[in-house]
């Protein structure tokens, strides 16, 4: 993008993911691009006519610049832009991703994906040229952005902040990006060096190795479960006022270094799942008054909510309250944001707003937690429970109220029905040898602690 004048630059923080990041927008404006600060690429654009969903012509750009470097986690076929030449080497491709959010976007934005998932993977720094800008670019960027983040949990290194500046170049109006952690005087560069991501991406290996290496099961609802576990044994919930760690909220701070907020857990699992050809998918929201993140989970072809963090709340055990719940279930306290189609071009622009590309319908029932492996705790049920109980033989053992009434009367008289269970469990199931200890009620489920009758 050679003899450019710049017409346009903003700055833009990715409101898009979860809002409990807490990071101020910075004060510093980025330079506009000028013959030392335009986008860094020698490419030579080739175009061919793109029309977008919105009806406006959109011109893709291609690139012959490439970076020598490799990513392990996601080896790509590097591509050329060829000449006439008989010696010339045939013209590679990349493959086209594959990923759920990728394949949400529109014509124009999946030119722009390209461009910044292989500017993002080779940690290529300054200015990002993306080809001709379409006419709503800024809202393109910022739906790209959000879904290149929500797609790729192993780009540990991806900051939050982002600008985009358009010039013409040739007669044409072109766009590009640039990440940045803080503010671009400050630190132009993603959240690690090159020659820390090269060693962490090997201990972000060896971690999920560690992991995946403990699971037993070959069902995926059962190997579902068990990383579910696991990660709750790994990762300790660690608040963004406890830590101005960034990477509390990757896949890295969550299996490498044990600590993470809800982002964290959430692309850790998307991770882990990833190694059992098990499809997952990042979703935003609202719970308890700030932003959040959790999983939808699929199986055997139907849609289901997992929320980990919201599972690893408890010192003495590991919930499942939150295991593979369907959209009226994670409704009753998770708000989840609109997908991007359903707000103004000005709203995506403003990176102000947190939105999914779009959020899988999940009504699947089959594998909810408390139909495959809880209970269901309804009236008059006290003999069908302990008889549960003993088939478990576990040391905690969960059960879901039948519904909001129930639940009532129990928390009006819980002790006297824990005192009729154990009676039951002393009377009928002599061989059993446990009974209740403690026990826990939460908003829709009974947690019963387990101990050996002296």
């Amino acid at each position: 993008m050679k003899r450019m004048v710049a017409v346009f630059l903003a700055l833009t923080l990715l409101a898009g993911l979860v809002s409990c990041r807490q990071a101020a927008t910075p004060t510093v404006t980025p330079p506009a691009p000028s013959s030392s600060s335009t986008p860094s690429s020698s490419e030579t654009p080739t175009s061919s006519e793109q029309s977008s969903s919105d009806g406006s012509s959109e011109t893709e750009s291609s690139s012959s610049s490439e970076s020598s470097e490799v990513v392990p986690s996601s080896p790509e076929t590097e591509s050329s832009t060829p000449n006439n030449s008989e010696t010339q080497p045939p013209v590679q491709t990349e493959p086209e991703p594959t990923t759920y959010n990728y394949q949400k976007l529109t014509d124009i934005q999946k030119i722009y994906y390209k461009s910044m998932l292989k500017a993002a993977k080779n940690m290529q720094p300054g200015w990002i040229t993306l080809g001709e800008a379409s006419a709503y670019f800024r809202s393109d960027i910022a739906v790209v952005r959000n879904a290149l983040s929500l797609d790729n949990p192993q780009i540990f290194w991806l900051p939050s902040y982002y600008a985009t500046a358009t010039a013409y170049a040739q007669g044409e109006k072109q766009v590009a990006v640039m990440y940045f952690s803080r503010s671009p005087e400050e630190d132009p560069s993603y959240l690690v060096t090159r020659s820390e991501k090269e060693s962490m991406q090997r201990k972000l290996s060896a971690a999920i190795d560690s992991i995946c290496s403990k699971v037993t099961a070959t069902d995926p609802y059962e190997i579902e479960l068990q990383l579910h576990d696991l990660l709750c044994e790994q990762v300790t919930y660690t608040a963004f006022s406890e830590s101005s760690d960034p990477l509390i909220y990757t896949a890295y701070g969550a299996l490498v270094n044990g600590r993470a907020v809800c982002e964290g857990y959430s692309r850790a699992m998307q991770l882990l799942l990833s190694r059992f050809s098990i499809k997952s998918v990042l979703v935003t929201g609202v719970a308890n008054n700030e932003g959040h993140m959790w999983n939808a989970v699929q199986l055997d072809g139907k849609w289901y909510h997992l929320d980990v963090t919201w599972d690893d709340t408890q010192e003495e055990y590991i919930s499942h309250e939150y295991f593979n719940l369907d959209d009226a279930l994670i409704k009753i306290n998770h708000t989840i944001n609109k997908n991007y189609y359903e707000l103004t071009k000005a709203e995506l622009a403003s990176g102000e707003i947190s939105f999914n590309i779009e959020t899988p319908i999940c009504d699947g029932t089959k594998d909810y937690y408390f139909n495959r492996s809880g209970f269901v705790l309804a009236p008059e049920g006290e003999e069908a429970f302990a008889k549960h109980i003993v088939k478990k033989g576990s040391v905690v053992i969960e059960a879901v109220f039948s519904d909001a009434d129930f639940k009532e009367s129990f928390g009006a008289d819980d002790q006297n029905y824990i005192e009729k269970i154990n009676r039951i469990l002393s009377e009928k199931h002599t061989a059993y040898g446990f009974r209740i200890a403690k026990y826990y009620i939460s908003e829709k489920v009974l947690t019963l602690i387990m101990e050996t009758k002296d």
